[in-house]
């Protein structure tokens, strides 16, 4: 009975440590309307009008919006024009 709860209270542990790994991650990963214009080389205005025009996937977080640069990324290079 004791082994089984040692290794029931180690799967918790783990558990706990990958759900805060990705909390980490995701947390890390967000960029607000100004961090996204320098990661991007553009002006804040641009990344309002991206928003204004749903081109970029952000989320509203109080009167801010945050951004997960992956997704930006993705929705960047699906709606990219080519050179051709």
């Amino acid at each position: 009975m004791i082994a089984m709860s040692i290794d029931y209270l180690r799967m918790i542990f783990i558990v706990i440590i990958k759900s805060n790994e990705v909390l980490n991650m995701t947390i890390n990963q967000t960029l607000t309307i100004h961090e996204l214009a320098d990661y991007l080389h553009v002006h804040p205005n641009t990344i309002y009008k991206f928003v204004r025009e749903e081109r970029i996937p952000f989320i509203k977080v109080g009167k801010g919006y945050r951004f997960f640069k992956d997704e930006v990324i993705r929705a960047l290079k699906t709606n990219a024009v080519g050179n051709g």
